[in-house]
Formats: structure tokens, sequence, C-alpha cells
């Protein structure tokens, strides 16, 4: 144990997506005699049922809590002096577990979750420009602290530019081909996948249930029905749905649909592709690359073109989507898991032992 290196993995959330994902799928594949991973976040109840190394945080969302939480926790880890790297994942995280971790010279790696300088927000206030701005300042200050992962090349670029640093380091998200074992009685046409927020496009989601003819579109999340069930009409109640295992309906797909305003690199993306799944996405950097790559989807870079390509999508050919299905598995040549997890070992011990 005393020569095994602790990562602690800070994140914001254990609901469905990339983060949880990515540490889970890193967690399960890494040399367990060289490293142990913990992961600290909020909502604990379910990952203790996995029986994961699993510490209960409270809720980014109250600041002076989690800081405090924070505060306390590393300073019982340098009080140890064990091994030990700090892992910060997406912006909350990173910008009040980094300072904490500076003052106690802790080693930090920070991932990237979807950075844009604007933070993908369009139209902005005068007040949330300066606000912005600072940020911007903050994150150019941690980030010469940090070792800086970054999970696709479009969100390397921009990091290395706005940033202005060179610990950044290109490393695809973990991701893993879903085995299809159960089925679900419903035929989708159109698949989307997140959290209900302003991020993965739920607004556009809820425009296009609105537009003639109706299309066939089912967004499954990972939050409490009660949450979401105001924001929608009756009708479209039975397209919204909640399940922590994606696979069951992405079985039942034709298209995986991205309505994401920024992503850092979707992980549902590279699953519902290295599962034979296409993808439709709307212009966004994080998804393009992978399309891109495997030419199995399509880019819609306007969002008044959304419901027109995706009219055409819904009644094209057997023969054209099955080409599309078997240039899915090109994904396997970008993104291998093996690669990646020893990427990440690789980093952890030069940048633990300073070589890098």
């Amino acid at each position: 144990m005393d020569n095994k290196i602790l990562i602690y993995h800070f994140l914001a959330s254990t609901e469905i997506g990339g983060a949880i994902k990515n540490v889970s799928v890193l967690n399960n594949n890494i040399n367990k005699n060289n490293f142990t991973n913990i992961i600290i976040a909020p909502n604990s109840k379910k990952e203790k049922k996995k029986k994961r190394n699993f510490l209960e945080s409270p809720n980014p969302n109250n600041i002076f809590k989690y800081t405090l939480f924070c505060f306390f926790l590393l300073l019982k880890l340098n009080i140890k002096k064990q091994k030990t790297l700090i892992s910060t994942h997406g912006r909350g995280c990173g910008f009040l577990v980094r300072p904490i971790a500076i003052l106690f010279n802790f080693k930090i790696f920070h991932t990237f979750r979807g950075f844009d300088k604007n933070f993908g927000y369009q139209n902005l206030s005068l007040i949330n420009k300066l606000k912005i701005f600072f940020l911007i300042k903050i994150e150019k200050i941690l980030s010469r602290k940090s070792f800086c992962i970054c999970v696709s090349k479009s969100e390397l670029q921009a990091v290395k530019k706005n940033l202005e640093i060179k610990k950044a380091f290109l490393i695809y998200n973990p991701a893993i081909e879903f085995k299809f074992r159960k089925n679900i009685k419903k035929k989708i046409d159109f698949l989307i996948v997140g959290r209900r927020s302003y991020q993965k496009g739920y607004d556009i989601f809820l425009d296009l249930m609105t537009q003639r003819p109706l299309l066939n579109i089912h967004w499954l999340g990972d939050k409490k029905k009660d949450e979401i069930f105001s924001l929608i009409d009756n009708k479209i109640r039975e397209n919204v749905y909640n399940s922590s295992d994606p696979s069951n309906y992405l079985s039942k797909s034709k298209f995986l649909l991205i309505l994401s305003r920024w992503e850092g690199a979707s992980t549902i993306c590279i699953e519902a592709l290295k599962s034979g799944v296409p993808v439709i996405s709307l212009n966004c950097q994080g998804v393009n690359e992978f399309i891109n790559f495997t030419k199995a989807g399509y880019i819609i870079n306007s969002r008044k073109e959304i419901h027109k390509i995706l009219l055409y999508f819904s009644k094209i050919s057997y023969k054209k989507f099955i080409n599309l299905k078997k240039k899915t598995f090109k994904i396997n040549k970008l993104v291998n898991i093996n690669k990646t997890i020893h990427d990440y070992e690789r980093l952890y011990k030069l940048g633990y032992n300073n070589k890098i």
C-alpha cells in the first residue's frame, strides 16, 4: 500500500455523464498494484452499492460547505504524507479544489470537460462578460500549477490558445462499447442521452417536439421525473424518461442525437460509435472530431436546419443506414482503451516524480 499512488478524483456529480463513466472505467482497468482511485462526489448511495472506493462530499453548488470539506480533507491527506495525486474534473470542482491543493503542495491533474472561452453561452451581458473574463484569468493561474488533460483535439487547441499553457495533454475518454443484453419495446429514431440542461440543448429538444411533422425523438436522463415534468407538455412526457443505463434504449435506436452547445469530448458519442450506432450532432467541437474521423453520421451546422435534416434521416434507406453503421467501428482506430489507460498511468507516474 505504501508504494501505491493514491489518486483522489473530485467530481461534481455521479449522475449519468462523462466524468463518472470515465473515472469508473479508469478505476476498473488501471494497474491496481501501482494506483488506487478514490472517487469524491455527492450522491453516494448508488456508488457505494458498486463497492468502489468512494467518499461522499457536499454538493459543489454549496460553495462554502464544499470548500470547507475539501480544505479539511486535503489537510488530513497532507498530514498523512502518503503518495497522493489530486485529480479534478470539470469547471466547478476545478475552481474550488485546486487552490486548496496548491496551498498544500499536491500534484494536481485537471481534466477539462468542455472548455470554451465563453463557457458556451451566447449574447452575454456586460456583467457576464466581466465574470467570464475574471474566471479565465483565474483559470490561467490554476492551470499553470496543474497538469492539464484534454479529451479532444479541439479542446486541447482551445486550452493552449486561451490559457497560454504548455503542460496540456491529449488523452481520449476511456469509453467502452455497450453490451446490448436487454431489449425494450420502443423503436426510437433519435435518442438523446444526458442532463436536461442548457448545455445539452434541452430547450432545442422541446422546440423540436412542437414542430410538424412530429419526429420520433426520445430524451434519456438520470434525474427524478418530477423535476422535469413541469417543463414539458403531457404529449411529450412519454418521450422523456430516466435510466442510468443507456444501452437498453440505444439498442433500439437508429441514431444517437447530440444537441449540445459545447462538449469536451462526448463520451456517449464514442460509446455509441463503438456499439455500432451512427451519430447526428449539432456543430459541436467535442463531437465533430469523432464524426469526421468515422464518417458515421452527420454534423448539422445551423439550428434552423435540424428538423429538416432529422426528417431526412428518419426516412433514410436501409442500404444507406447499413453503410453508416459499418463505418462506426472506425472509432476504435482513434480511441483505444488500452492506449488511454497506458497514457493515464504514464502521465500519473511522470507527474508525481516531476519528470514532465
